[in-house]
């Protein structure tokens, strides 16, 4: 049967063709026409295109993941700092409060002799670290 390509039985004959091509997946492409060679490499063309496109989506969602863990990892150590600077400016504060009233950067003020840790008298410089201690952890009013 002879069927001329603008005929309308042309295309049924190009669809029996394509289905039989693709049952058929173990033909090489040199028992192939040129126009069918084409049409499969166009179309592993556009599978591995899908591919790549479907990789590189995948590769963009876990490194969007891994800039949005980051990005909460670096807030998290911005609020460490600020809260750790704050707590080096009340010691710096503690510490210049203590100054003024350490014993140990003027020892030979007159009230070493009022000075008591319990019923001893302050006699040594040890006794006079331990009062700076006590003053700075437990501050006197």
């Amino acid at each position: 049967m002879l069927i001329f390509m603008n005929s309308p039985g042309a295309d049924l004959l190009s669809q029996m063709t394509a289905e039989d091509d693709s049952s058929q997946e173990t033909l090489s492409d040199s028992t192939l026409k040129p126009s069918d060679r084409k049409t499969k490499r166009r179309e592993r063309n556009r599978v591995a295109a899908q591919k790549s496109r479907k990789k590189q989506t995948e590769r963009a969602d876990v490194l969007h993941q891994e800039l949005e863990t980051l990005e909460k990892s670096n807030l998290a150590y911005l609020k460490e700092i600020e809260n750790l600077k704050k707590e080096i400016n009340h010691y710096n504060d503690v510490l210049r409060e203590h100054e003024s009233k350490c014993l140990l950067q003027n020892p030979d003020a007159q009230d070493l002799n009022m000075l008591h840790l319990g019923k001893n008298e302050v006699t040594n410089e040890m006794d006079i670290l331990s009062l700076c201690l006590s003053d700075l952890i437990y501050p006197v009013s």
